[in-house]
């Protein structure tokens, strides 16, 4: 009965031991996995971050067409009026 408690007991230790094991590998593999979610979000935001800027430079570009053509607009309105009062002279 003795050689059962005592491996009973050595047993019981090993299973300690390698659930100890166990949750160190865890808690390794846990900081391991958040390094890697950690690089995949910084390269994840350096994409963006140049998204961002080609995105806004499309915008310039977009709102400087949008500036040229108002401005060829007004200078078309101010040649129409002056053709109008050309007209409303000639009559």
């Amino acid at each position: 009965m003795q050689g059962y408690e005592g491996e009973i007991s050595r047993l019981s230790e090993l299973l300690n031991h390698k659930q100890q094991e166990i949750d160190d590998w865890r808690r390794k593999y846990g900081q391991q996995s958040l390094v890697e979610d950690l690089r995949k979000s910084a390269s994840q935001l350096l994409d963006f971050e140049s998204r961002v800027s080609l995105l806004s430079t499309e915008i310039e570009r977009l709102n400087s067409m949008i500036r040229l053509r108002n401005e060829e607009i007004e200078n078309l309105k101010q040649r129409v009026n002056k053709q109008e009062v050309i007209i409303s002279d000639l009559r």
